[in-house]
């Protein structure tokens, strides 16, 4: 019995110690999978996730992980819809980032499912996926948690999908062809360039280990030569990417990315080599990020992206001149005509300098970043951007239009199944952008004869309007690819991928044709062989699109051989109206009052034998102007450094517009202002300094139309104290702690004592202030443990004098102490009054956490959490209710009633509040010189001293050995002598 015991016992040691060792090896390839996935590094993470999810099949978490990668890869977007399907199946919103403990997926899955249905065109799926997200953060305080949800972006993807069905329904006509083997490879190429004359061509090559850039000329023949690799005579390595090519082609501007920073460099064309790269001045590189710059045609003019301060949004397209021959001059925002409030990127000016090209995430688009292009004026004003439309956009990104010529033609890079592998660069010809259509295409229906005419093939013919050369015949019956979009409105569109043909050449075409129809031979027509077209209904309509003012409106139609008629309305995309009709006569006239915006009237008529015809006709229906459009959507306080409040009042607006703004201050006028209006929303920020402002807004619209708005803030500066808290709030540097406690040696740190002393020397080296690492310390101390009686007692024995006083007093009355962070106000407050000061407070809590006994990985662990909340963040896009915040107790109790946070995130954000207010007046307060060494380093020095004089003093007992040895020698010496 006693053996069996033993072994069921060894058998579950070992078992445990199996199931252990299994545990922490699946944890390390998802730790490692984690920092790939980190640093965006896709392709890197996603087959360790995948290891991981064999031998661990039910973690959600890391279902979600492998979606995002495959949503992330160029060709594999499709893969990730079965992952993030699973995923969604058990979600959690308090999700643990960074961690392999957490099984299950974040809420956010959801939305990114939405976003994979979405890139993959399952529009419906995707807005289905976007609506169950929307359902579920509603159901949560935690919707409301300092932008963790950004609604604005989620009501973005909504009409990504409401624009992808409009685009689709009218696709635009362009040719595509594949440039060939010369500069495609089975690698990525991007990012092409071209010079103003298409004869220099410069790219980027994703190769097997590194990002490398070429180089290729045209010859005599009009062929691409096969390209050089630059990275030699540019003096770069890897991390870099092309941006633009100057007219002439001998000037070549480069993205690199230096350690998380973007910044642009340049490059000449001398003597038949490239240059080494140069960064461009203080101008165009800042502390931001700067992704993309082209030139103007003349040289003169450098159109860059960068998020730096006082943008529109996030990345804003940006202009500046040339000073000299290598500088350039102060940078200007290209407005807000171009910008949005999200992103923009990578414009291009054509060859005549009056189309600019450019990606945005903001205006009208299909999802992701879509190509739009904006003419110059005779004001030189930009126009209201055009999208170049579908299929050259599409549901995913669409970035790096390079055009030529007056932006007929492009160069651009495309995935292709039918490629050489992964993105190839493609030459386009567009013919929607004006005054260009050199291009026929045109479908042929072959026939017998017109009793069995449909029983034949279909080809679709590639015609050169200019020669009249057929470029290409294609036969879409023949191969398995989709050529066909039949849009409801009737019209016939191509959309065709061909595979390389023997002159090694690949078409990508989208265009609108027409059928021709052609009798191989020719029969004596009778009546029972009529066509099948000439007895099915027909509805014939004066047009497919309605633009109106009026309430009412008359749709007239000429209804052929049918004799029912269904009429169904649509109004944003949901059915509001179904009727019927018996026809009897063929003219027929559909009375509608139509709703504001846009509705679709579907008509279907059917025959005896339920032959079926339908047109769709969209309405558009504004009604006439009677008022200008103005009214309050919200007001926003900001706190400020030193206490200074700023209101941004949001306007809903009219396009076209002006708007005066009348300031009073305790009932005087102090300021007049006028604005332009040109988008639906404005933002007026506003600084109040008086006890009570008042805001006139009147709006005047472009039918002198007068609509008034008034807006009353009442405003009591706020205290001292407080602002002096603010003004550490508002420089507190949470990214660059978090980059800090990423560093080796804090991760390396052997101990409590090591790992104090480091940051504390790494902050100074990273140029975090000393009272900012103090506070983080102190922070970190008050939420090292939740025992309160504990962590007085902890600290009494490690106290003395005054201090040790005070904290007699606490322990004894320790029940009336909630938390830990009322201990160390109270030690704060009685600093007042004691003969202790904050220097003294920040010394204890150092000695506390060196004895305390917990361990470095979870001091780290508490650290990351402290700074997962970004606590600047806390003082902007406030309530108008915090406009009456005087004191710190004030602004506590409204993010506590403000339900933004949660319980565990409000002990951080007060904890550090509490250290800066420390910090700061510990660093007013007289320190000797020993006191302005951090505590571990101190300590340190102690040791180093101790050691010092033992050194010293072994040293003082060896020599007077030495001295009192040679001077007994000397002695016996001298009496040898005598003797």
């Amino acid at each position: 019995m006693k053996r069996i015991i033993i072994l069921i016992f060894l058998s579950i040691i070992f078992i445990s110690k199996t199931f252990s060792q299994e545990y922490y090896e699946l944890e390390e390839i998802f730790l490692d999978a984690d920092s790939w996935f980190f640093y965006e590094d896709y392709e890197e993470a996603l087959p360790l996730f995948l290891r991981v999810l064999e031998a661990d099949s039910l973690n959600h978490n890391v279902m979600y992980k492998i979606g995002f990668c495959y949503l992330h890869i160029p060709g594999q977007k499709a893969k990730s819809i079965p992952y993030l399907e699973n995923a969604i199946n058990k979600t959690t919103f308090n999700y643990r980032n960074n961690t392999y403990a957490e099984k299950l997926a974040p809420v956010d899955a959801l939305f990114y499912l939405g976003n994979a249905y979405l890139v993959n065109n399952r529009i419906n799926e995707a807005i289905d996926a976007y609506t169950g997200f929307q359902n579920a953060i509603t159901r949560t305080q935690k919707v409301a948690n300092k932008d963790l949800y950004d609604t604005d972006y989620l009501d973005r993807q909504f009409d990504a999908c409401r624009n992808a069905i409009q685009f689709e329904y009218n696709p635009v006509n362009f040719i595509a062809s594949n440039i060939g083997n010369k500069i495609n490879t089975r690698f990525n190429e991007f990012n092409a360039v071209v010079s103003g004359d298409g004869n220099t061509m410069v790219f980027t090559a994703a190769l097997q280990f590194y990002d490398a850039i070429f180089y290729s000329k045209k010859d005599s023949s009009g062929q691409w030569s096969y390209p050089i690799n630059l990275m030699g005579q540019l003096g770069i390595d890897d991390n870099s990417a092309t941006t633009g090519l100057s007219y002439d082609g001998t000037e070549l501007y480069i993205y690199r990315d230096d350690d998380f920073d973007g910044n642009i460099y340049v490059s000449y064309f001398k003597n038949g080599f490239w240059t080494k790269v140069r960064k461009l001045g203080e101008n165009i590189n800042t502390k931001y990020w700067e992704s993309h710059a082209s030139l103007s045609p003349d040289n003169q003019k450098l159109y860059f992206v960068s998020n730096r301060e006082n943008g529109y949004g996030d990345l804003d397209i940006y202009i500046s001149e040339r000073a000299t021959d290598t500088t350039w001059g102060k940078a200007t925002n290209l407005g807000s005509i171009i910008n949005t409030r999200w992103n923009e990127n990578t414009p291009f000016l054509t060859p005549d300098g009056k189309r600019l090209f450019f990606s945005s995430e903001g205006h009208s688009g299909m999802g992701g970043y879509d190509i739009f292009y904006s003419e110059l004026n005779s004001s030189g004003e930009w126009m209201d951007p055009v999208n170049i439309g579908y299929p050259i956009n599409t549901t995913d990104d669409d970035v790096f239009f390079v055009p030529y010529e007056k932006g007929h033609f492009a160069y651009c890079s495309q995935f292709s199944k039918k490629g050489y592998g992964g993105q190839d660069i493609y030459h386009f010809q567009l013919f929607n952008i004006p005054e260009y259509n050199n291009f026929l295409i045109e479908g042929i229906l072959e026939m017998d004869n017109e009793i069995d005419r449909n029983k034949k093939d279909f080809s679709i013919n590639i015609i050169d309007k200019a020669g009249q050369d057929t470029i290409v015949i294609l036969k879409p019956d023949k191969d398995d690819l989709n050529y066909q979009y039949q849009t409801p409105l009737g019209v016939n569109h191509l959309v065709f991928e061909s595979t390389f043909d023997e002159n090694e050449t690949q078409y990508y075409i989208s265009a609108a044709y027409d059928i021709k129809e052609i009798f191989l031979s020719s029969v004596e027509e009778k009546p029972e062989a009529l066509a099948l077209g000439d007895t099915m209904p027909n509805i014939i309509l004066d047009t497919n699109l309605l633009h109106t003012d009026q309430a009412n409106i008359k749709i007239k139609l000429s209804l052929q051989k049918g004799n029912k008629l269904y009429v169904n309305t649509y109004y944003k995309d949901q059915l509001i109206n179904s009727e019927e009709f018996d026809i009897k006569k063929n003219d027929f006239i559909y009375e509608y009052k139509p709703l504001i915006g846009e509705s679709k009237i579907k008509f279907k008529l059917i025959d005896k034998n339920n032959n079926v015809k339908t047109e769709v006709v969209t309405v558009s229906y504004l009604p006439k102007d009677t008022q200008a459009e103005l009214s309050i959507i919200d007001k926003i306080v900001s706190l400020g450094a030193n206490g200074d409040k700023t209101v941004k009042i949001k306007l809903s607006v009219e396009r076209g517009s002006k708007l005066f703004v009348e300031t009073f201050v305790d009932d005087k006028l102090i300021s007049t202002e006028t604005f332009d209006i040109k988008k639906e929303s404005f933002v007026y920020e506003f600084e109040p300094k008086g006890e009570k402002s008042k805001l006139n807004f009147k709006l005047v619209d472009k039918h002198n139309n007068v609509k008034n708005e008034e807006v009353i803030i009442s405003h009591t500066p706020i205290n001292k104290d407080f602002a002096e808290v603010l003004t550490g709030i508002n420089t507190f540097n949470s990214e660059g702690f978090q980059s800090l406690i990423n560093t080796s040696e804090i991760k390396s740190a052997s101990s409590v004592e090591s790992l104090v002393n480091q940051i504390y020397a790494k902050a100074a080296a990273l140029g975090l202030s000393k009272e900012q690492a103090q506070a983080l310390i102190i922070a970190l101390a008050i939420n090292s443990t939740d025992n309160t009686p504990e962590f007085i007692e902890a600290l009494l024995g490690l106290a003395s004098g005054d201090l040790k006083e005070v904290l007699d007093s606490v322990n004894i009355n320790k029940n009336s102490f909630e938390n830990n962070l009322a201990v160390i106000q109270h030690l704060e407050l009685k600093s007042e009054t004691k003969d202790y000061n904050n220097n003294d407070i920040i010394k204890l809590l150092e000695d506390y956490l060196q004895n305390s006994g917990i361990s470095v990985p979870i001091l780290l662990a508490n650290l990351e959490n402290l700074l997962k909340t970004d606590i600047a963040s806390v003082l902007t896009n406030i309530d108008a209710t915090a406009i009456d915040i005087i004191t710190l107790d004030d602004f506590k109790k409204y993010l506590i009633n403000s339900n933004k946070y949660t319980e565990d995130e409000l002990k951080q954000l007060f904890a550090i509040m509490e250290g800066l207010i420390i910090a700061s007046k510990a660093s007013k307060e007289f320190v000797t010189p020993d006191d302005e060494t951090p505590t571990a380093t101190k300590d340190t020095d102690k040791e180093k001293n101790i050691w010092m004089i033992l050194y010293i003093s072994i040293a003082g007992i060896l020599l007077g050995l030495i001295i009192i040895y040679f001077n007994r020698r000397q002695n016996k010496d001298n009496k040898k002598r005598s003797i």
